[in-house]
């Protein structure tokens, strides 16, 4: 008797993006059909650490802030049979602006695409010569995008925890605040709740 055919395992794949401040961005990917997550971190554009990154440190947010020469990243994990590094890279144009860059946090916020593989590196260079074509059609200063090395996509550390999904983290929590000023006991005085309970939003 024909033993059934076991289902197949998706073939993932991964993209990682530099587009300002990652908060956004990792919800905006999280929206699409066939991405099944998306993380926050931080990535350089060399392979190879600055003279402003000790040997062996590891990143974190508050030395991305110093200007340690990370850029804060959202690597995305995804379907390619549902949706394609072409669409990812719609959704990477359509939520920054490529052409700001913000004195003193050009490492930090800056427009980064992290090709993983050659594939990934062509369309990625073909997409940044599109987009300059189109800033430039509608008077806009040139995008500055830049197109890693290949080999620079495995510098991507996962951000603190308390950074991802932080918007939606933070909604909750702020509803939940909501919640506690309305149902809160008679007599205690609203900053009073509110020092108490305020720090959450934040961790």
């Amino acid at each position: 008797q024909p033993q059934p055919v076991p289902a197949q395992e998706p073939q993932l794949a991964t993209a990682r993006f530099g587009m300002g401040c990652f908060w956004s961005p990792q919800e905006e990917f999280e929206r699409l059909d066939g991405v099944l997550s998306a993380r926050v971190g931080y990535a350089r554009v060399q392979a190879t650490p600055s003279v402003r990154v000790a040997a062996g440190a590891a990143p974190s947010y508050l030395s991305v802030c110093q200007g340690d020469g990370y850029t804060e990243a959202v690597e995305v994990t995804y379907d390619p049979s549902i949706v394609s590094y072409a669409q990812l890279l719609q959704t990477f144009w359509a939520n920054h602006d490529a052409a700001e860059e913000i004195p003193g946090k050009e490492d930090q916020y800056a427009s980064v695409l992290w090709p993983v593989d050659e594939v990934q590196s062509m369309c990625a260079r073909a997409d940044v010569a599109r987009a300059a074509a189109a800033y430039a059609s509608a008077g806009r200063p040139r995008p500055l995008t830049t197109v890693a090395p290949v080999d620079s996509s495995a510098t991507f550390t996962p951000a603190e925890g308390y950074h991802q999904r932080f918007w939606f983290k933070a909604r909750l929590k702020l509803g939940a605040l909501v919640l506690l000023l309305l149902m809160r006991a008679p007599g205690i005085p609203e900053l009073e709740l509110l020092s108490t309970v305020g720090t959450q939003l934040v961790l």
